[in-house]
């Protein structure tokens, strides 16, 4: 039985396009309200701690920028100071700029995920953005270490996000990669043991491509620390990230890989599968692939 779980949701995983992959991406409520459900059955009934961290704000901000421009030009002759704007940006800024924007939807996206009718009692949804900075400068690492904490000892939930209005090495697609190393740091600073990554791929793969040889692709249930060598990663890093994703099945086991080296459990599951991660804070990994920590490897 795990106490402490922090759960990772990818950009991919929590949104999807409704008409097509070149229209824009809108949030899957049905992850999230599922989601919403399972953390809080694991904080009230079970008494355990939970502090999901959560890509999205990006292409939140995306949606709500072209949709702003819409009803600017209606009004305006055609004409959007917005859109003057977001012409004249390179890729980084603009995903800065639209990162400001999808940070305020990103979380009323897990409030009302939380809300729900049948979630009884309520517990608070609090938000925890992070940089490097965070952890980097000893006093500000013991204040965010601090909130992180209080509140998972209040039996409440946080949500953490990359702030990337200032983040650039995470948008600019160079070492972590979608919130990946940001949840390993999250999950040691708040002296989590599991950690639960929810991607499309739902695990690491043998004998195939899980996505486009999938009658030929076996799931690996169990890995070891030590098989995670970087010649292993490199052939099973299945990667499906997006234009608004940097994460990949290689940044996770690299995540997990450090995670364990601080003794922590890592789980890689879909956001398929209903319940997943009730079974594997009480121990079932059936559904995706565990990676052990370096000691009970």
């Amino acid at each position: 039985m795990f106490k402490r779980i922090i759960p990772k949701i990818g950009s991919n995983s929590i949104t999807h396009t409704l008409n097509g992959p070149d229209s824009p991406k809108v949030i899957n409520t049905n992850v999230v309200n599922r989601l919403g459900y399972e953390a809080h059955t694991l904080v009230t009934r079970m008494r355990r701690e939970m502090g999901i961290i959560s890509s999205g704000a990006v292409p939140l901000g995306e949606l709500a920028i072209m949709n702003q421009i819409a009803e600017e030009k209606a009004h305006n002759d055609g004409h959007s100071r917005l859109e003057e704007v977001w012409n004249s940006l390179d890729s980084i800024r603009k995903k800065q700029f639209a990162a400001g924007f999808g940070q305020a939807d990103l979380m009323q996206v897990w409030k009302n995920g939380f809300s729900q009718p049948n979630l009884i009692p309520r517990i608070l949804v609090g938000q925890k953005l992070i940089t490097p900075r965070s952890f980097s400068d000893e006093m500000t690492r013991k204040d965010a270490n601090a909130y992180m904490d209080n509140t998972l000892r209040a039996g409440q939930v946080f949500i953490g996000n990359e702030d990337d209005t200032q983040a650039r090495q995470e948008i600019s697609e160079t070492t972590h990669g979608d919130n990946d190393g940001m949840s390993v740091q999250v999950a040691m600073e708040t002296r989590a043991d599991l950690l639960i990554f929810i991607t499309e791929v739902g695990g690491f793969f043998e004998g195939g491509h899980p996505v486009r040889e999938a009658e030929k692709a076996e799931r690996i249930d169990r890995l070891s620390h030590d098989e995670l060598d970087e010649s292993w990663i490199k052939e099973h890093d299945y990667s499906e990230a997006g234009d608004d994703s940097n994460g990949g099945l290689g940044s996770k086991a690299r995540a997990a890989r450090l995670a364990g080296d601080h003794g922590i459990t890592t789980f890689i599951t879909s956001e398929k599968e209903a319940g997943a991660i009730i079974d594997a804070a009480n121990g079932d990994f059936s559904r995706g692939t565990v990676i052990l920590p370096r000691q009970a490897g």
